[in-house]
């Protein structure tokens, strides 16, 4: 255990790659067993998943709170800081986040074309980041006040399991098949 410790601390962005790379494959899985009832499992969804966190969000994420934790680390108490440290994440990452993910999936998934990409942000992204901002705050403000930097993109990703299963569900359903879905697929003839 103390060698991992250690390891984490010298590496801590490939570490917490890893860690987004495998909560990210766990989202997916559960998304397409749990939520969608599929058969098999599309190992190539996975795989795109997976690598989205592998060389995106985990990398991101490792960097951005880091960053954070130097520039909003004044002699404020650890709520008050936690509170700048949410406020800042979930103005500026998380719709950016958002946006890269969905374009990155769509790409590398989906259509793999930029006006599939643009539907895709226009049909997918409001409705995540609404439900992201229902979610994340809580467990930000928690994480940053409470949870030493190098282990907060641990946190995230373990929450992440559940939030990854939601937009890998999101992702992958087709606008106008769930009835909860509002907004109308047009009809073709």
């Amino acid at each position: 255990m103390a060698k991992a410790l250690r390891w984490l601390q010298k590496h801590p962005t490939v570490f917490e790659s890893l860690q987004a790379a495998c909560v990210m494959t766990a989202g997916d899985l559960i998304a397409q067993k749990l939520v969608e009832k599929k058969d098999g499992v599309d190992l190539k969804r996975t795989a795109v998943f997976a690598s989205f966190g592998l060389f995106i969000a985990g990398p991101i994420a490792s960097t951005w709170y880091h960053f954070l934790d130097s520039k909003i680390s004044f002699c404020w108490p650890r709520i008050q800081r936690g509170l700048m440290k949410m406020v800042a994440d979930q103005i500026l990452m998380a719709p950016a986040i958002l946006a890269i993910c969905l374009s990155y999936l769509e790409l590398a998934n989906g259509s793999g074309t930029l006006s599939g990409v643009k539907e895709e942000l226009k049909n997918k992204y409001t409705p995540i980041l609404i439900n992201s901002f229902k979610v994340w705050p809580a467990v930000q403000v928690l994480n940053f006040s409470l949870t030493p930097v190098q282990y907060q993109v641990l946190v995230v990703q373990l929450v992440g399991v559940a939030w990854n299963s939601y937009l890998s569900y999101e992702k992958n359903r087709e606008i106008g098949n769930d009835p909860q879905d509002k907004s109308e697929k047009p009809k073709e003839e």
